[in-house]
């Protein structure tokens, strides 16, 4: 005995609905909440200052030259110049005194003063937190509390110039209470004075003031009472490059060095070291100003593009260079021509002596902004920082003239993006994939940023130096997946770093690191240069397989080092998912090969999972929106979700569809009394379709994968063109007398008596003739050779669009993440897209079922569809008699109009809600291409596909709807035709008409409750969604 079906299948629009409030989830969590504070506030700094001994109370975090005042010439005021910096002097000598003539630690730093801007302020500001951090971290206090800023001048001051040019700390070294036993910390260490230099004193262009800042740092290193032997160690921290003579990170003040201005009683003094070597003052540079770092940096970016992001030639990179820093100039072109000479011998092919790197140059202070920070006047108040005036390069409307420089990024920026929308026949995706920034101004790093993303959302974009400002949520639709190398992050290890938060920027990780080095007297040798991925809360270090690992970790937190965790994670998560899995095996029976085919395809994600841990190339992340991982397994969800889909609907032995129609022919008595024929030309065709069918998608395939390899766009599309031609040409052939394609079918359906095969006696078409031929239609091989052809059709045009739209190159890093990422999109696309044309076809087969029915059946044709053709038609004339007999055997014909429209209305129950199976997996094929994961491309190739797809299916669903309809009319107005011929049973027709009118269920629904209608208003929700998203309607 069948069993009856259920009621109701699941309603998979609650399914649409999930997946539509987890987007939306995403979308909103995508953007970070905005802080009110602007990024570069200023505030006033109140002038009553109290000043005493030559200094006044300063809060450790301040500018060391914040404090603008006049000072008074009387020496005995307190408010008087400390003039050549006696007290300085005379605290070093008391330090040595204290310390048994231990030489004291002096940490001098060069600072620009001059023009004083917020940039300057902010750089002096940093500077000052960095090395005071560092001497807190080693154990050091200030000296006095409040901690007091001492100020002197070195040289003679002029009437117009009554500025101090020298502030000093002092710091004293303060051991733990709680030290342990075997520590190595010792009870006592020399003292720190902190120098703060204005970099004017050892300016070029003031030759005197120069000299006079020679004669005071060599007069440090000599201030002891006792010894003359003993010496201070200074060293003088050079960050703005005020002395270029050093090419290296640390040197020896020595004599015998020509490059050095030696003041000449250094030169001559009789208490110098006979030996040059040991004089105890050097100079620290950032890493970046040595040879060595720089060769360094520029071969991790190399490695980056060639080896990590697929960069074949030089014509692919742009590089956009500040011009007003030597340093930025110069690495730039070491980059260049290493970058050259790497590709030159990795892909000579690809670059000929005529191929170069496009190169732009801008000047700095791309948005003319210099705020200044000196009063004019007693009422003066600085501006607040407006964001949408300092940061204005996507207006469109920037004006060619002026001193902003915006109008200069946009023209940057569409001449890299018109290189890409040119058709690239070889290659497809030509122009320029990846741009390198080089320089020196943060600011205008982020509107190069914001030009070159307004324009090329996707583009891959390099710069140096890590700074806390890119993690800002107001940058983060500009520097989100942005690559920097730099020599440091912003925190160092707990080992290094335990009491201070990260930093604003690397230098001051840098200043930090060197200062802590120095006072623990320990190597100081540089670290190797670091890259890392600005994601969205915080940023992700790349590692490469050239990198020193243990060298690394000394300057980077465990946090960094993120594949410990990421383990513990996967064992996590993969207990909780087996957990899940067994769950509804212990509850739901007959669930163990359902169960398994869930556990298979979690144990695929999570063998990638765990791959990509171990592989360690693209970072692995589900929040940072740095990692195509996510976007991976969920086309793969999609993939597993596809098949189980055919399974369950086409390829089951109890498979819904199947389950469905034979419940339907028994419940009718719609048996199949035609007699079977073998088709051997249907069995025949089968080896060449499948074959067809592979080989197409292989073409395909590859054709995506390497488009200037064997498979090429001509030869793609010939075969292509040839497979659809031979293709045609057999349908016409064999398919046509056969009844494969449903075309042929409804060409039948027109004229049924037309067909050479039907017998020449008039025979009425019953139900059943037309449910068997729906039902040999609806067998699997039909449904191969049909959508054979749909795909071969589709194929050549997607072919066609990948070239007319190119889309950018995935973000991703490395050649197995590469790799694995284009398989399993090409292979979630192809399957989903079958999946579309199988429950496309679906919906044709049942569209025609219903004109049948409408048009041949003989209890309807008369009303509908004889009483408007012409006499003259033969065929028609012959439906017309057939009409006149239909009657003949008939005693409650009412009864067969009410069956057909339960039939239809039982089977499109089934058929109706397919239209959710490829929906879902595009919509799942649409998450996984957000921008929440990665700042990812989407083909418009296979958007233009997808919403075609989706077009198609609702329209389908609308013409079956409509179809039904028409049925329905027809239906009941041949039922009132019949109370005229059988008076005796009118109220039984009045009754049937009624049952007919009340039939609700399948596809004679209330619209809204319509599958199709759902469908719609999901897949519009959703398209809302992604379009707010991609226009930034949600910020």
């Amino acid at each position: 005995m069948i069993l009856p079906q259920r009621d109701k299948e699941p309603d998979l629009a609650f399914a649409g609905i999930a997946i539509l409030i987890l987007f939306g989830f995403l979308i909103w969590h995508d953007n970070p909440i905005k802080s009110s504070r602007p990024a570069d506030s200023t505030t006033l700094q109140s002038s009553d200052l109290n000043i005493k001994d030559h200094a006044y109370e300063s809060w450790l975090w301040e500018d060391p030259f914040g404090k603008k005042f006049q000072y008074k010439s009387e020496e005995s005021s307190d408010n008087s110049l400390d003039q050549n910096c006696t007290l300085l002097r005379k605290k070093i000598r008391n330090s040595q005194k204290k310390n048994e003539d231990k030489p004291v630690e002096i940490f001098a730093a060069l600072l620009n003063t001059t023009p004083n801007t917020t940039e300057n302020k902010e750089s002096r500001t940093r500077h000052r937190y960095a090395k005071i951090a560092a001497l807190i971290e080693a154990g050091y206090s200030p000296s006095e509390e409040p901690n007091p800023m001492h100020y002197c001048r070195i040289g003679t001051p002029d009437d117009h110039d009554k500025k101090y040019n020298v502030g000093w700390e002092h710091f004293i070294f303060m051991p733990r209470p709680n030290k342990e036993p075997d520590s190595d910390e010792k009870d006592e260490k020399s003292d720190v004075i902190l120098v703060w230099l204005d970099n004017n004193l050892f300016n070029d262009k003031n030759l005197k003031q120069k000299n006079d800042g020679n004669k005071f740092l060599a007069s440090l290193i000599n201030e002891s009472e006792k010894s003359t032997n003993t010496k201070n160690n200074l060293y003088l921290f050079d960050w703005n490059y005020t002395i270029l003579d050093w090419d290296y990170r640390f040197k020896e003040y020595n004599p015998r060095e020509k490059n050095i201005n030696i003041p000449r009683d250094v030169k001559n003094s009789k208490t110098s070291s006979t030996t040059p070597a040991n004089y105890p003052i050097k100079i620290v540079q950032p890493l970046r100003s040595t040879s060595k770092h720089s060769k360094e940096l520029i071969q991790k970016l190399t490695d980056e593009l060639i080896t990590y992001r697929r960069i074949s030639a030089l014509s692919e990179i742009a590089i956009i260079v500040e011009q007003d820093t030597q340093y930025v100039r110069e690495l730039s072109k070491k980059f260049e021509s290493t970058l050259s000479e790497n590709l030159a011998t990795e892909y000579p092919k690809n670059n000929p002596p005529s191929n170069t790197i496009k190169r732009f140059s801008y000047y700095k202070g791309l948005d003319a902004h210099q705020q200044s920070l000196e009063k004019e006047e007693e009422n003066f108040k600085p501006k607040r920082w407006n964001e949408d005036g300092y940061l204005s390069s996507v207006d469109l409307r920037n004006p060619s003239f002026g001193p902003a420089q915006f109008d200069y990024l946009q023209r940057i920026a569409a001449q890299i993006n018109n290189n890409h929308k040119t058709i690239d026949i070889e290659k497809r995706v030509g122009g320029i994939k990846a741009v390198v920034i080089f320089g020196s101004d943060y600011y205008d790093k982020l509107l190069i940023l914001q030009a070159l993303r307004s324009e090329m959302t996707n583009i891959l974009i390099l710069t140096t130096d890590l700074d806390a400002r890119m993690l800002h949520p107001q940058y983060f639709r500009w520097t989100r997946n942005l690559i920097v190398a730099s020599p440091f992050g912003l925190q160092l290890p707990q080992n290094k770093q335990s009491s201070f938060s990260a930093f604003r920027d690397s230098q001051q990780t840098e200043i930090f690191y060197n200062v802590k080095q120095l006072i623990e007297k320990s190597s100081i040798a540089g670290p190797p240069p670091v890259l890392f991925e600005i994601g969205r809360n915080n940023y992700v270090h790349l590692p490469q397989s050239s990198d020193e690992t243990e060298r690394i970790k000394e300057i980077l937190p465990q946090e960094m080092f993120s594949q410990n965790q990421n383990k513990q994670q996967f064992w996590l998560l993969s207990g909780i998912t087996l957990a899940l899995i067994i769950l509804p095996y212990g509850f739901r029976p007959n669930s163990f090969r359902l169960c398994s085919y869930i556990a298979a395809s979690a144990g695929v994600i999570f063998y990638i999972y765990y791959q990509a841990i171990e592989k360690n190339e693209e970072p692995l992340s589900f929040t940072e929106g740095i990692s195509l991982w996510p976007a991976v397994f969920i086309q793969i969800i999609a993939i597993a979700l596809a098949l189980y889909f055919y399974y369950s609907a086409y390829f089951k032995s109890e498979s819904m569809l199947k389950r469905n129609f034979e419940y339907l022919q028994s419940k009718f008595n719609l048996n199949n009394n035609e007699e079977q024929t073998t088709d051997t030309e249907q069995y025949f065709f089968i080896p060449f379709t499948v074959a067809a069918l592979i080989l197409s998608i292989m073409f395909y395939a590859s054709n995506d994968f390497k488009p200037d390899g064997n498979f090429n766009f001509l030869t793609c599309v010939i075969f292509l063109v040839v497979l659809i031609v031979l293709y045609i040409a057999i349908e016409y052939k064999f398919f046509k007398p056969n009844l494969i394609a449903i075309t042929h079918w409804n060409d039948k359906a027109e004229c049924y008596l037309n067909n050479p095969k039907t017998p020449k006696t008039p025979k009425l078409i019953e139900s059943e003739q037309i449910w068997n031929e729906y039902n040999r239609l609806g067998q699997w091989r039909p449904y191969l050779i049909r959508i054979t052809l749909m795909w071969l059709v589709f194929a050549l045009i997607e072919t066609i669009l990948f070239y007319l739209v190119p889309s950018w190159p995935q973000s991703v890093r490395g050649n197995s993440a590469f790799d694995l990422d284009w398989f399993v999109g090409i292979t979630s696309f192809i399957v989903i897209m079958l999946l579309t044309f199988v429950v496309l076809d679906t919906y044709r087969l049942n569209y025609y079922f219903i004109r049948k029915l409408r048009i041949q059946h003989p209890l309807i044709v008369e009303d509908i569809y004889l009483t408007r053709v012409a006499e003259s038609d033969t065929c028609n004339k012959t439906q017309k008699e057939l009409a006149e007999m239909k009657y003949a055997s008939l005693t409650a014909p009412h009864k067969k109009l009410e069956e057909i429209i339960t039939l239809v209305a039982g089977r499109t129950r089934v058929v109706d809600g397919l239209i959710y199976y490829p929906l879902i997996c595009i919509i799942l094929m649409l998450l996984a291409r957000i921008s929440y994961f990665d700042n990812q491309d989407f083909p418009y190739s296979k958007a233009i596909s997808f919403g075609v797809s989706i077009s198609l299916l609702i329209f389908a669903g609308f013409m079956i709807r409509s179809e039904a309809e028409k049925l329905k009319f027809s239906v009941t107005r041949s039922a009132e035709s019949l109370k005229m011929k059988f008076k005796h049973q009118a109220a039984d027709i009045d009754t049937t008409i009624e049952k007919i009118s009340n039939i609700k269920s399948g596809v004679f629904q209330p619209m809204l409750e319509q599958p199709v209608m759902r469908a719609l208003l999901l897949i519009l929700a959703f398209i809302g969604i992604l379009a707010g998203e991609f226009l930034k309607i949600f910020g």
